[in-house]
This record gives structure tokens, sequence and C-alpha cells, in this order.
């Protein structure tokens, strides 16, 4: 039902996705290595906000939310490198490894070479600085050495649309800045919390 014959994630209205139980749907994306799971009204919703603007989808992953805009498609593949693997391996989580129509550009790269007015990501971790490990005062803050400095990111577009969740991404320093933000039933991703799925 979530896949076409091609393999890739289809974009179903978030009716059809109410009649699953949600806890499937995450799982299912979390076996797969799927993030964000389109639905016909994200897509509708994205293609109202980009108004005709260039736009590029990086960290893209699998590219189950832009391709379904027709957007270039870009992901550093950094989930295929062996230290990647045996640390995802250690979370018994799988790996992404992007499919042939997405470039392997990190997300500035990306950017610098598209030179997009706006750049969508979904989940995308943020780059790591001392500190964030948390030192029992204070709380881990989520990021990675492989990250993104998405400061840099935002500097470079007219906008930067991030599809997450507030579980998740609640501590992103990108929050410091002048930012929307948004909730709707209708976004799936493979977060517990469904209510805290966030634009």
């Amino acid at each position: 039902l979530l896949l076409d014959s091609a393999g890739h994630v289809r974009a179903l209205s978030a009716d059809m996705l109410d009649r699953l139980p949600y806890d499937s749907i995450r799982y299912w994306a979390n076996a797969r290595g799927i993030y964000v799971i389109p639905t016909l009204e994200l897509v509708d919703w994205l293609h109202v906000r980009l108004a005709g603007r260039s736009a590029i989808e990086v960290a893209a992953g699998h590219g189950s939310v832009g391709r379904h805009l027709g957007i270039p498609l870009t992901d550093s593949a950094m989930q295929t490198t062996l230290e990647m693997r045996l640390y995802y391996a250690s979370l018994g989580q799988p790996t992404i490894d992007p499919p042939a129509d997405v470039q392997r550009l990190g997300a500035i790269e990306a950017v610098r070479h598209h030179q997009p007015q706006v750049a969508l990501a979904c989940f995308l971790t943020q780059l790591y600085q001392p500190g964030d490990e948390g030192d029992g005062t204070k709380p881990r803050i989520g990021s990675s050495m492989y990250g993104t400095d998405e400061r840099v990111l935002i500097g470079q577009v007219q906008e930067y649309i991030h599809v997450g969740n507030e579980a998740v991404h609640g501590d992103k320093r990108a929050l410091a800045l002048d930012h929307d933000t948004f909730h709707f039933p209708w976004l799936y991703t493979r977060s517990a919390h469904h209510d805290k799925n966030v634009i």
C-alpha cells in the first residue's frame, strides 16, 4: 500500500493513513529508514508554500518528500560509510543508501551547487558543538559531528523548511532564529509523538 512499483513511498491522503494503526506506520517507516511519510496534504501544502520558487531537498535520504514535489533531491550519503553502518547497526536501525535520483551532496554543498531559493529538509540532524553531550547539569543536545550547521544553510537561501518532530528536534539551535511553526494532523513521521510532528 505505501510503496509504488519502483519501491518509492507513495503520497497517500491522511484519511487513508488514518485507517492504519499509527504505531504500525511508525514501525514500518523505521524498518525502512524512512523519517517522514509524505501525505497528499503535505505535498499540497509545500507546493503552495514554495509558490513557484526554485527549491531542493537536502538530506533527502530516500527522497520520499521531495520526489513528489518534482525538485532536485540531495543527500550526503553518510549512512553508507562503514562507520555509520556499524553505528546504526548498534542502534538496531537500518541505514539509507540513497537511490539513483538522489544526488550525493552534503546539504550546504547542495545549496551552493543548485542555488535554490528554498531548501527543504526532513529530520535533518544539526552539527555537533562542544557541550552538546551534556554533563549531568545540562541535558544532551541532539546533534552529530556529521550533521549540518543549519545557520549557515539558512544564510544561503530565502527560506528553509524543516519537517520534523518537537520531541526529536526541539533543541535545534536554528529555532533561536525568527521562524514560523506549523502543526497539522496530516503530518506523519516515524516519531512516537504524532501530536509533536511539526514544520
